[in-house]
């Protein structure tokens, strides 16, 4: 399996660890409505690091 991409990457983890405040029970969604800037640095940060693919920040989304 040449071919195969492994997607991991701790978004939340990465949020917390630059300081944008995740608490439960939305935990690192909640950056999607209050601080969507530290999701785009992360992401950024994963494809200047190498990355080919990134994912949505949608740990803990519920509708």
């Amino acid at each position: 399996m040449s071919d195969a991409i492994l997607l991991d990457g701790g978004t939340g983890q990465e949020l917390a660890r630059i300081g944008e405040p995740c608490r439960l029970p939305e935990w690192s969604a909640l950056s999607l409505i209050e601080a969507p800037h530290f999701v785009s640095q992360v992401h950024a940060a994963y494809v200047q690091s190498g990355a080919d693919v990134i994912t949505t920040n949608s740990y803990r989304s519920i509708a």
